[in-house]
């Protein structure tokens, strides 16, 4: 009598998983049923060639993907409804236009993107070839190790004073008193062998 009632759980058990297995497959294929799904593929507008990595989403949901290296892209399980497609591409000129998703159906949109430069604003490059070139050669044409740094380059350094500039030098260190730098340790000696 016990291994009957054992059966019979078991046999309860086994139906109730069928239940909700069917349950679960069916809900999920009547919900595919009920969206739609985009696709397509983001390429250069010039060349035709695909552009992989490029953004492409629903504006104002969280639906979106990224296109693969083929450029290809798919946004699945939406909704029907219309939308504001965005698609982006650093360097590219951003498109975005409506699409119109229709229940159990797969809109296909490929998008061309034109090419932009990238703009900002002005960059000023200065340098002070003069004195640097004047520093190396003096390094170069040393018959000791010496290492030489340019009036210039002091001067654009903010530095408060002669012994900080120096502490740039490789080799060059600098005892502070008060927070400020005020002797120059050359490799580890004390500052009273340094001849300067």
């Amino acid at each position: 009598m016990q291994s009957n009632n054992i059966k019979s759980r078991k046999l309860s058990l086994l139906n109730n998983f069928a239940f909700y297995f069917l349950f679960i497959i069916s809900s999920n294929f009547i919900l595919a049923q009920k969206s739609g799904n985009i696709l397509g593929v983001i390429s250069d507008h010039a060349s035709g060639d695909p552009l992989p990595g490029a953004n492409v989403f629903l504006d104002g949901t969280s639906f979106g993907a990224a296109s693969t290296l083929d450029g290809e892209y798919i946004i699945r399980q939406l909704p029907p409804g219309d939308y504001k497609m965005i698609v982006k591409y650093i360097g590219y000129k951003e498109k975005n236009f409506p699409v119109s998703v229709k229940s159990g159906l797969t809109v296909e949109i490929n998008v061309e993107l034109e090419y932009v430069a990238v703009e900002s604003e002005e960059i000023l490059v200065s340098a002070q070839a003069v004195g640097q070139i004047e520093a190396i050669n003096q390094q170069l044409s040393s018959n000791t190790i010496k290492n030489v740094v340019s009036a210039d380059r002091i001067q654009d350094i903010p530095d408060i004073n002669a012994a900080e500039s120096v502490a740039r030098l490789p080799g060059i260190s600098i005892v502070r008193s008060g927070g400020e730098g005020q002797k120059v340790t050359i490799r580890g000696l004390s500052p009273k062998y340094n001849v300067m």
